[in-house]
């Protein structure tokens, strides 16, 4: 195991320096000028932005994914993170299948079964979001038929044409007469 960062053992100085790297603005050279106080070497605050900016980086893409997404769905539904997860999970079983497919050797079964797992987490986490949106949009509809049903009583619509105002909203076939 490597030996733990002359950083790690700051909470203080690494707290600075996270700070510095997930701005972004900063190189190497400004964030060491940044910490001197602390006496830690140009080296050691390269190896550690080494280390760190590609989990900023990460954050940085998720958090504008899960914006741009949070745009598109509807109020006080986020499902961003689940997006997100899937889409990762989604890379990590290609990217085993692809390093499968490189090697010498066949994998193992316990390698394939493990893969297979994997596999269908995946689709189950897309089939529970999508079996998730729908509960969402269709409980979107009841609100939006409920509504609908409230106005059109209070401007004295009649029952049979509440009903069939409802029926559209919820996308639901006519009563046979």
């Amino acid at each position: 195991m490597a030996p733990r960062s002359s950083i790690e053992k700051n909470p203080a100085l690494q707290a600075a320096v996270e700070k510095l790297i997930a701005e972004g603005e900063h190189t190497i050279d400004d964030i060491h000028d940044a910490v001197a106080e602390y006496g830690v070497s140009r080296s050691a605050v390269g190896r550690y932005a080494n280390r760190y900016r590609p989990m900023v980086e990460t954050i940085i893409r998720d958090r504008a994914v899960r914006q741009a997404m949070h745009k598109h769905l509807p109020e006080g539904v986020d499902t961003g993170l689940v997006d997100i997860a899937i889409h990762r999970a989604q890379s990590e079983v290609l990217r085993a299948m692809d390093a499968m497919g490189e090697e010498d050797e066949a994998a193992s079964p316990d390698r394939i079964a493990k893969l297979v797992r994997s596999l269908n987490g995946v689709i189950k986490a897309m089939r529970d979001k999508r079996a998730y949106a729908d509960e969402i949009r269709a409980s979107e509809r009841n609100r939006a038929a409920d509504a609908a049903a409230a106005a059109a009583k209070e401007a004295g619509v009649g029952d049979a044409q509440i009903d069939v105002i409802r029926r559209q909203i919820l996308g639901l076939k006519e009563k046979a007469k």
